[in-house]
């Protein structure tokens, strides 16, 4: 059932969610650059924080913009057909989010063994194994946004109206 929301809601609501985006995003860049800096040693939790922040990178790209597309269109009471739109940008998103959070999974369990196994970590842990365990997740969120893409059945998916 919808719920009323108030014009100045949905206005905060937007601004709130760009400020976000932009934090995100300037964020996430500093940390790639930082990542990627020339002349320091890349170890594999390096890739697996730069793999991190590439996904969030990417949701904060996605995610925060198709947020307040429908909010403003909301605000401006336009009613669009959105199935292209809905199968993209869901199917987009719950891929990328899957890449971050598998990619935090990955970085637990590297530092799981960091701290329970410092002797053999250097073993157990290389960056063969980090490249593969990042690939893997890629491949894997791919897979997930084209079954998304195929599956998502087009539908209003706004849950508030304008007071």
């Amino acid at each position: 059932m919808a719920t009323m929301v108030s014009r100045n809601v949905l206005l905060f609501s937007v601004v709130f969610k760009f400020l976000a985006m932009i934090i995100g995003v300037l964020g996430n860049i500093t940390v790639i650059i930082y990542t990627i800096f020339p002349g320091k040693e890349m170890t594999a939790t390096s890739y697996l924080i730069g793999n991190l922040a590439l996904a969030d990178l990417l949701v904060c790209l996605t995610f925060y913009p198709i947020w307040i597309i429908e909010f403003i269109q909301t605000i401006l009471n336009i009613d669009s057909d959105q199935d292209l739109f809905c199968k993209l940008s869901r199917s987009t998103i719950w891929a990328l989010l899957f890449a971050s959070v598998a990619t935090l999974l990955a970085i637990t369990v590297d530092r799981y063994l960091y701290v329970v196994k410092p002797l053999k970590y250097p073993l157990i842990v290389t960056k063969r194994r980090v490249f593969l365990a990042i690939s893997g997740i890629w491949l894997t969120s791919c897979c997930l946004c084209t079954v998304l893409l195929i599956d998502v059945k087009p539908r209003n998916l706004r849950s508030f109206c304008i007071a």
